[in-house]
């Protein structure tokens, strides 16, 4: 299939601004992934070249019917990102070259810098002599980035994030029968989630999210940033974006090898570049509970694929997470 794709791809007048046919494209690197293969791509013409990242999404990664809207909800925001990202002057944004649905692929543009989470993971560990404003800096970007995605980029997705109550409830279901939670607390959050829905995160209006708005999804180039991977672009309260990032700097804060401190400025600067968010507001902290529900969720999974020593890193993970649970409930 990939030298279909390559095919297709000559054909292209979209690659450099000169191209005429005869692009010499070939395969540099493949990454199997399991929702996905991704092909990395050289093209070369004339004293240009480009590297392009080949997207092949495998069909059992999605429940039946959904897998071509959920490519096309993708591609749509990417093209939308790239439009209103393309000329800032903090911002890069990944550039669509093509999306072929016949053969389930996206097509993209390299881009350019590091990824962001070992970044984070270096500059913020106990013996870090490293200083971290300017990476205090990025991670305002990234604040920043997130508040224009969701109230400037218009990109048509029919995905709608379920209810907070029944989306933290399906996973209070799976830890339950894991036997990670007791019942009594599992009703007791679902219970009060759902008098917190209707007071409060019901009249939140609905905006474009990434949802999947994660350090390990973010590369620093210098000065700016660049968000990657769409792939789960859907509508719905902007807190579940906000509070996915902050969680996962929060889940290094608590680990005993990272400093609590830093972890703290880069948090900070972070809602401070999203602007008008308050980390004790009732909304946030649903959020954080609908984030910690999932983090448990992916802890246990991760738990049973490693070995020693991962795995102890996984229980004193997960017992963070539930001693959080506890906390929650005991002040609702």
């Amino acid at each position: 299939m990939i030298q279909k794709i390559i095919s297709r791809l000559k054909e292209l007048h979209s690659l450099f601004p000169d191209f005429e046919k005869g692009a010499d494209i070939q395969i540099e690197k493949k990454f199997p992934r399991v929702e996905s293969d991704v092909f990395l791509l050289l093209a070369k013409h004339k004293q240009n070249t480009l590297h392009l990242y080949v997207k092949i999404v495998k069909e059992e990664t999605f429940s039946a019917g959904t897998l071509q809207k959920r490519l096309s909800s993708e591609y749509a925001c990417l093209q939308s990102t790239y439009e209103y990202f393309k000329n800032s002057p903090m911002h890069r944004a990944v550039r669509p070259i093509a999306f072929f649905p016949e053969w389930h692929t996206i097509v993209t543009a390299e881009s350019p810098g590091l990824v962001l989470k070992p970044v984070i993971m270096s500059y913020t560990r106990i013996l870090s002599l490293r200083d971290i404003k300017r990476l205090q800096k990025a991670v305002f970007l990234c604040g920043r980035w997130l508040r224009d995605f969701h109230h400037c980029v218009k990109a048509e997705t029919e995905f709608e994030l379920e209810g907070i109550t029944l989306y933290v409830s399906r996973r209070l279901e799976i830890l339950e029968d894991l036997g990670l939670i007791r019942k009594d607390l599992g009703k007791i959050l679902r219970k009060n989630l759902e008098e917190i829905e209707k007071g409060y995160i019901r009249f939140i209006p609905s905006v474009l999210l990434h949802n999947d708005f994660i350090p390990g999804n973010i590369l620093i180039d210098g000065e700016k940033i660049c968000v990657l991977d769409f792939s789960w672009a859907g509508r719905g309260c902007h807190y579940f974006d906000i509070t996915a990032f902050w969680l996962e700097l929060q889940r290094l804060g608590e680990m005993p090898h990272h400093s609590r401190s830093k972890v703290s400025l880069l948090q900070k600067s972070f809602l401070e570049g999203y602007g008008e968010v308050r980390q004790e507001s009732v909304e946030f902290r649903c959020f954080e509970l609908l984030q910690r529900v999932n983090a448990l969720n992916y802890l246990w999974i991760e738990r049973q694929k490693r070995g020693y020593p991962r795995r102890l890193s996984r229980d004193f993970e997960i017992k963070n997470q539930l001693r959080w649970l506890h906390q929650f409930k005991a002040q609702i």
